[in-house]
């Protein structure tokens, strides 16, 4: 069972660096850049059920600088080929996420998913739980209607899905004070309609039964503990709940909640270099792109990155891919080709005949 009382404030270890880096940063932003690491551990339930199905718990790093972040999640005592490390960055125009698995022997380079969404894959709780808990300033994904995209249980990209209109709902959210910088509480409602996947990636929307097609609170997150550092308030515990319709005969109109999350700070510190001090992953990469848009099918811009350093949108290389990529699908190329190779199969088949009867001849 999960202990709290081994992460009391006693147990968190708080360091102060200071020098000249920290004070002028700190002078042009309410959060100066800091590290952060702990414990999240996630409990998923079954409805009527007080004891968890399923629990997974692991190790949490979190570098915040100036708009940028990232987070890393390592699993507790992973088994082979069990995920080991699930990184996500934020990146110009997106994030990028990678996951490696313990003891894996397989050749090749690593694929990392490129995103245009800037926040964790909704689908990757505990990273996607991290970000919320610890991010400064959080860009959450509110659309111009000042509904909230909601985090689907989908952990790879899809952009179509993300920022469909029938994928928003309602919200409810209370910063920290002073600085306003850190959440304190979310809700999220869900507005009736349970979301998936078809075929080709295209997303399918189906209204709940009566009386959850009214919609319901789906998602909470709630600020349990914070700590004042350098004369800034950070978080210290925060616990997310996920809620679900219960169909139980026995709980007629309820909910349940299908899962809870504690996240937990043990360190946090103020430093002048998060993003050296951040853990650096495999040295080249496949990234496989979905921030240009159009793309057709689902397809994505594929291309080798070294060391971490992803271009923005803008890049020539990129645009020029994306574009070769959107003419091979142009349904009046394709009629085309598909022409130009039926007139050169009656081309060589009336060849053929030629040479046969001339012969025969």
């Amino acid at each position: 069972m999960f202990d709290e009382s081994r992460l009391n404030r006693t147990a968190i270890s708080v360091i102060i660096v200071l020098g000249a880096a920290i004070h002028g940063t700190l002078a042009n932003s309410p959060v100066p850049p800091f590290v952060a690491k702990g414990t999240i551990i996630i409990e998923d339930f079954q409805p009527g059920q007080s004891a968890p199905y399923y629990t997974i718990e692991a190790d949490l790093s979190f570098y915040s600088s100036n708009k940028w972040w990232q987070v890393d999640i390592r699993p507790k005592n992973p088994s082979k080929d069990e995920l080991a490390l699930q990184s996500c960055m934020r990146i110009s125009d997106g994030i990028r996420t990678f996951s490696l698995f313990a003891d894996d022997t397989r050749e090749g380079l690593t694929p990392t998913d490129v995103c245009p969404i800037s926040h964790p894959l909704p689908g990757n709780w505990m990273s996607l739980y991290t970000w919320l808990s610890l991010c400064p300033d959080a860009e959450l994904p509110i659309n111009a209607s000042g509904e909230i995209r909601r985090f689907v249980n989908i952990p790879f990209c899809v952009p179509k899905l993300f920022s469909h209109p029938d994928a928003a709902g309602n919200l409810s959210v209370r910063y920290l004070q002073p600085q306003k910088a850190f959440l304190e509480e979310l809700s999220i409602d869900n507005s009736g309609i349970s979301i998936g996947l078809g075929v080709d990636q295209k997303p399918e929307f189906v209204s709940f039964h009566h009386p959850f097609d009214k919609g319901f609170t789906e998602f909470t997150f709630e600020l349990v503990e914070s700590t004042n550092l350098n004369g800034l308030k950070f978080p210290l515990k925060t616990t997310i709940k996920r809620f679900m319709p219960n169909w139980h005969p026995e709980a007629k109109d309820s909910l349940f909640a299908s899962s809870v999350s504690h996240l937990n700070v043990h360190e946090i510190y103020l430093t002048g270099g998060a993003q050296q001090e951040r853990a650096s992953g495999p040295q080249r990469v496949v990234a496989i792109d979905s921030r240009p848009g159009d793309l057709p099918n689902g397809r994505t811009v594929d291309y080798i990155v070294t060391n971490d350093l992803y271009s923005p949108l803008s890049d020539p290389k990129i645009q020029s891919l994306a574009k070769i990529l959107r003419l091979s699908e142009r349904p009046s190329d394709n009629g085309l080709v598909r022409g130009i190779f039926v007139a050169i199969l009656v081309a060589l088949s009336s060849i053929a005949f030629y040479v046969f009867f001339v012969r025969k001849s």
